[in-house]
């Protein structure tokens, strides 16, 4: 009822209602003279999972868990980020180690062995990273043996510590975000870190046998051809996996976001579709090579396809020509 009370144009004190301008919709969402107060996520009720199985038989085998709300963060082309810093008192709210695990005990009874966290940052500062020892001695308390879960993060996340004691009671995959692996376009993402550190990044989850699953963006509107080759050659370089989208990443505009706003700046930005921004290439080399890519990954779905589920070997060499020929086009751009 109080959102049908709001009058447009006047939110009534106190509201954390958010609204978008209709020109083009390039300024920050605005917020209510005051910010909302978020009530305990401990005191919500878990989801009703009545559908899981079905979800299961489809090869969605991981139970997801929402352990908190929100990102402290500031990366440029995050929504969550623009509600969160804006909208409510605590841009990052969570939940109880005490509270997550009950529900994790309810499903491992019920014969659920994988999890997976569905937050936006599971360990975003000292309290997240706190709680998250507190989890695992409770794992272990409850003798949960063959739990197994994964959670998404940012690469300073990693701590050779605490991932060691993760890894004891079930941690065995992380998605990081790295973005890119070209300082510029981490200034441009506003991620706050420098690609150097990723090494350190890696080598502890190597040394913890934890598989990372990395979060690249390859292509965005300034991207140059030198930092997409950066970006081929630190995927290529780390990481054993291999899907199409891997190296055919690119930006996703969505309205209301600072990269948005800086992008019309320049003259980037293109029409709304289907909820995002589509957007041009700065530099015509670059949007040349966005095809080259399209082409040559492309090319070779079939033979992907043929060979994920039987031929791990086959599927690596396939990868390897495959980041050989991206290589070979970004050469012959740079020219």
């Amino acid at each position: 009822m109080s959102l049908l009370s709001e009058q447009e144009g006047q939110p009534r004190r106190g509201s954390s209602i958010l609204w978008r301008d209709d020109d083009r919709n390039q300024k920050p969402a605005a917020k209510g003279p005051t910010k909302a107060n978020v009530a305990p996520l401990d005191d919500l009720a878990w989801p009703d999972r009545k559908y899981l199985h079905f979800a299961q038989e489809f090869g969605y085998k991981a139970v997801g868990i929402s352990s908190s709300r929100g990102c402290p963060f500031r990366c440029s082309f995050c929504v969550p980020h623009v509600y969160s810093q804006d909208s409510i008192e605590r841009p990052w709210n969570y939940r109880s180690a005490h509270s997550i695990v009950e529900e994790i005990h309810h499903h491992y009874d019920n014969g659920e062995r994988l999890f997976t966290f569905s937050d936006e940052h599971f360990l975003p500062n000292k309290m997240a990273r706190r709680r998250a020892s507190e989890l695992a001695a409770m794992i272990k308390d409850r003798n949960m043996r063959d739990l197994r879960f994964m959670f998404d993060c940012r690469a300073d996340a990693v701590d050779e510590e605490l991932f060691s004691i993760l890894k004891e009671v079930g941690l065995y995959r992380v998605y990081i975000g790295f973005e890119a692996a070209a300082n510029g376009m981490l200034m441009d993402y506003r991620k706050d870190v420098k690609m150097e550190i990723y090494g350190d990044t890696l080598s502890v989850l190597s040394r913890l046998d934890i598989e990372a699953i990395p979060g690249m963006i390859i292509f965005s509107p300034t991207t140059t051809v030198g930092e997409v080759q950066k970006n081929i050659e630190f995927f290529a370089g780390n990481f054993a996996t291999y899907a199409e989208e891997d190296f055919l990443s690119r930006l996703q505009v969505l309205p209301g976001t600072p990269i948005a706003s800086s992008l019309n700046t320049q003259g980037l930005l293109g029409e709304m579709i289907e909820g995002e921004y589509s957007w041009r290439f700065k530099d015509p080399a670059v949007e040349s090579l966005w095809n080259d890519f399209n082409e040559i990954v492309k090319g070779r779905s079939n033979d992907f396809l043929s060979l994920q589920a039987h031929d791990r070997d086959a599927l690596s060499t396939l990868k390897k020509e495959i980041e050989h020929d991206l290589l070979r086009a970004v050469s012959g751009r740079m020219q």
